[in-house]
């Protein structure tokens, strides 16, 4: 048995230690969201802050408050560190919008939202370098 446990151990991936206060992101493969289908949600949510170690492969995260269907405990294995930025002060700037064929053209960022209206699915969609503007949320 410990040849066999010689070559399982080759592959194995130790899981990440994390420490109360740390941010974490969580993977949403299994959190229902209200998008119609995964290819348009986000692949992690958060950051999150990290309140406790609960046993040797679980941590209880701190949540927004309106998230309180979801329960707040997660796989070590659901879960990614935040990475920092190397360069301090870091901010991107908006982008300006794309001109084509004479007519203004912005560059989408995210869908926040679906709801179905006479039998079509329409999208809450936020423009990119509009975040700072609602109205430009269509």
């Amino acid at each position: 048995m410990r040849w066999l446990k010689k070559y399982v151990d080759r592959n194995r991936i130790i899981p990440s230690d994390f420490q109360p206060g740390d941010k974490v992101w969580v993977a949403s493969k299994n959190i229902k969201t209200t998008l119609p289908n995964k290819k348009l949600s986000e692949r992690c949510l958060g950051p999150f802050e990290v309140l406790k170690k609960i046993g040797s492969h679980a941590y209880h995260l701190k949540l927004a408050p309106q998230s309180n269907y979801v329960h707040p405990v997660f796989h070590v294995s659901s879960l990614e560190p935040v990475k920092q930025s190397t360069i301090p002060k870091k901010h991107q700037l908006p982008q300006p919008p794309v001109l084509v064929e004479e007519q203004e053209e912005s560059e989408m960022g995210q869908v926040l939202d679906t709801r179905m209206q006479r039998g079509k699915l329409w999208y809450l969609v936020e423009w990119k370098g509009f975040c700072k503007y609602p109205e430009r949320t269509t």
